[in-house]
């Protein structure tokens, strides 16, 4: 435990170091520290999240897809962060391409992100083999059995408010981006 508690002390002060030296480059994505923190959430979050999602509701979903997409997901997410802060150089405003690649709001980049990392994730589950059922059972909302699942009573009705909770706030957030994308 001591290793462990000397490798987490390591790296947060790295960490906290390289986030210190990256204060001076803010200035050239955005102008508004909220909308460059918004913004490097959009080049980060798509693939984690596709990973998320589709592993909770999918039980074909394997490892070689989430880390196929994982990476494919920060590649893509990187290559979009460095060519907006190279916007006014040759080989991006020489390229269409790229110049529609980066003209394009980083929230709908971040669901073309998205897309892209779930199609990944969906390709390479489906190309490589599935895990056994056994080595599944209580992680996806398929593999729930009789001993994750609420008995009757109580229990149980928490759990439908919660399902319906979750449901309730995920077409609320659909709602809200629709209305104002």
């Amino acid at each position: 435990e001591k290793q462990l508690v000397g490798v987490g002390r390591m790296v947060t002060v790295v960490m906290v170091g390289l986030s210190m030296a990256w204060v001076p480059f803010i200035k050239y994505l955005s102008s508004e520290v909220y909308i460059y923190l918004q913004s490097v959430q959009a080049y980060i979050s798509p693939p984690i999240a596709a990973v998320f999602l589709v592993g909770v509701f999918w039980p074909r979903a394997n490892r070689y897809g989430a880390i196929s997409s994982l990476v494919v997901g920060a590649v893509l997410g990187a290559a979009r962060f460095l060519f907006e802060l190279n916007r006014g150089s040759a080989l991006v405003s020489g390229s269409p391409l790229l110049t529609s690649l980066v003209g394009i709001n980083f929230l709908h980049f971040a669901v073309l992100l998205f897309a892209v990392s779930l199609v990944v994730l969906v390709g390479v589950s489906l190309a490589t083999a599935p895990e056994s059922m056994a080595k599944l059972r209580g992680l996806t909302f398929a593999t729930l059995d009789q001993a994750y699942r609420p008995a009757a009573g109580a229990a149980r009705s928490v759990f439908t408010m919660q399902v319906v909770a979750t449901i309730a706030l995920a077409l609320f957030t659909i709602g809200l981006w629709v209305h104002f994308a």
